[in-house]
């Protein structure tokens, strides 16, 4: 196996770039184009990078064990492998009688599901505790 050369982050935080609003309306679409654009690619970058750590990740969790160690030591890092109960619902109309009993409503997050009470609203349906507010974006598109 080849081995990779390890990658760091050199120096301190890089001073936030100062942001210029380009001066007509039409430059800012241009502008925001370009960003959309540099944005998808790094997208990808970022997409990239993360493949090969949680395949390294992964790597490490499988072997790690193998090797009777707890932890092992790199040049920049130390790495050992974690474990944590992490609860599961396999019961879902239980879980709901509890939560109305108990009132542990704490148990949840709290977030609606857009498209489902979209729908609702959609047919008419007044969900009760429920109200809309009308947020403004923006579609960006290609010129031409």
């Amino acid at each position: 196996m080849a081995k990779t050369p390890i990658k760091t982050a050199a120096g301190a935080a890089a001073k936030p770039k100062k942001i210029v609003i380009p001066k007509t309306i039409g430059l800012c679409a241009d502008r925001l184009y370009v960003l959309k654009d540099e944005k998808a690619k790094l997208t990808k970058q970022l997409e990239e990078l993360d493949k090969e750590r949680k395949a390294i990740q992964e790597h490490v969790i499988n072997e790690l064990p193998k090797s009777n160690a707890k932890g092992v030591s790199g040049s920049v890092a130390n790495v050992r492998v974690v474990t944590k109960d992490v609860p599961q619902v396999e019961d879902w109309d239980a879980l709901y009688t509890y939560i109305r009993k108990t009132k542990r409503t704490d148990l949840l997050q709290r977030r609606l599901s857009e498209a489902s009470i979209g729908e609702l609203l959609d047919q008419g349906v007044k969900v009760p505790g429920v109200k809309t507010f009308t947020a403004v974006s923006i579609s960006l598109t290609k010129a031409g």
